[in-house]
């Protein structure tokens, strides 16, 4: 991983150890692999523990090479906002409604579908939104970014279990997962 000039550290995690993101720099960058190419559906999950609020800061950031195309999961406060963007005139932010609560571990995941546009969003492994964007949006084969967009909106807290997946998981998936330790 390219951990640039962080300040980091690993803490207690929800299983073992996680890793800890000052909210000043830092980032964890998870390298390109063939899996990634192309992907027109995924699912991304992880356990979070903001330890602070602040401003936007950044838990997923997944980008074109160019930047230009994204799909970024960040705190706005405590609310949880996902940004999808295609190009300056075709983007949109949904605010999912879910508020974080400060220094608690939460499981968030959240699945799109670029043919079909279909966005979900999970909460402790509940779906608590299931909705069509207007952005069709694929993403190539380009790493995907914890903590940071690299260049600012660091977030202060803990991720721990990070999965992503080339598919779009069910519910009951997503439950079963949120409780299996990522290896």
């Amino acid at each position: 991983s390219d951990l640039g000039t962080d300040i980091y550290q690993w803490e207690k995690g929800k299983y073992g150890n996680a890793f800890s993101f000052s909210g000043v720099v830092g980032w964890l960058e998870i390298p390109s692999s063939p899996s990634l190419a192309r992907m027109e559906e995924m699912t991304a999950m992880m356990w979070v523990y903001p330890k602070r609020f602040f401003d936007v800061r950044t838990i997923f950031y997944h980008t074109s090479k160019d930047g230009r195309r994204y799909i970024k999961l960040h705190l706005k406060e405590n609310r949880l906002i996902i940004d999808l963007v295609r190009s300056s005139r075709d983007r949109v932010s949904i605010d999912t409604g879910i508020d974080l609560k400060k220094k608690a571990w939460q499981h968030i995941c959240f699945a799109y579908n670029s043919k079909t546009t279909q966005l979900r969003i999970f909460l402790n492994g509940k779906k608590v939104m299931d909705d069509k964007t207007r952005v069709k949006l694929t993403i190539e084969n380009q790493p995907v970014y914890l903590g940071s967009v690299k260049i600012g909106e660091f977030f202060a807290g803990r991720i721990d279990e990070f999965k992503l997946f080339t598919r779009i998981l069910k519910e009951k998936e997503v439950g079963e997962n949120m409780k299996e330790i990522a290896v």
